[in-house]
């Protein structure tokens, strides 16, 4: 995933990569104006978020997000200010977080970690295949998944998909996705889950899959976990 961090000056520009730098999974390129922003962007340049400081000195700070949210909509957009008075525009442009300055290295790592956390569900996509199709899915869609002998089966909204595979394969996978093992055979996406009811698991559309005593415990750490984050 790819960061973008544009901000008025050098010094906030390493404090806040340093700031980076201590969350996985995350490169980060750099720039101290909104030009050279808008110049990758025009080169194709493309961003999971960028961190834009409204207070830079070379353009409008909130006319340079709208270009960014209207260049690349899936792209994260996370705005900082000494301006309160700036909170309410910023949302008007969906932006997922707003930063007052000045910014302690708590607030920042804390609010970061649930926007990339988030990403890694929302918005990755996930690949399987049969003999004769490939299919691209988003993991929001998938509800949980299910092992029958050499097989599993991807439980949809409105279908399910069968495709060759065994679960501990791909366990660690489906993890960075927000899905956990429940049952010997089954792991649920946990955005899906609406109440552990004795040994069953609500879930949406009316879905309901086991949780096993033995998987129990461990189960609902991740689940309790995977909701502190989502908060």
């Amino acid at each position: 995933m790819i960061i973008a961090i544009c901000a008025q000056d050098t010094e906030q520009l390493k404090e806040l990569s340093g700031y980076v730098e201590k969350l996985p999974d995350l490169e980060q390129l750099h720039y101290l104006s909104a030009k050279s922003l808008l110049r990758a962007l025009r080169k194709g340049q493309r961003f999971d978020f960028v961190l834009l400081d409204l207070e830079i000195t070379d353009k409008d700070g909130l006319e340079i997000a709208r270009i960014v949210r209207a260049c690349q909509p899936k792209a994260d957009l996370i705005l900082m200010s000494s301006q309160s008075e700036h909170v309410t525009r910023a949302f008007s442009l969906r932006a997922a977080q707003f930063f007052l300055k000045p910014i302690t290295e708590e607030i920042f790592q804390r609010e970061m970690e649930r926007l990339v956390y988030h990403y890694k569900i929302e918005k990755r996509s996930w690949c399987v295949h049969t003999k004769s199709t490939v299919y691209r899915l988003e993991p929001l869609e998938i509800i949980y998944i299910k092992s029958e002998s050499r097989h599993l089966v991807i439980q949809l909204k409105e279908q399910a998909i069968e495709v060759p595979g065994r679960l501990a394969a791909i366990e660690k996978e489906l993890e960075t996705y927000g899905f956990a093992r429940c049952h010997q055979g089954y792991m649920v996406n946990l955005q899906h889950i609406h109440a552990i009811v004795d040994n069953e698991i609500r879930c949406s559309f009316g879905r309901c899959v086991p949780v096993s005593h033995r998987m129990r415990a461990r189960f609902e750490a991740v689940y309790a976990e995977y909701r502190a984050m989502m908060r």
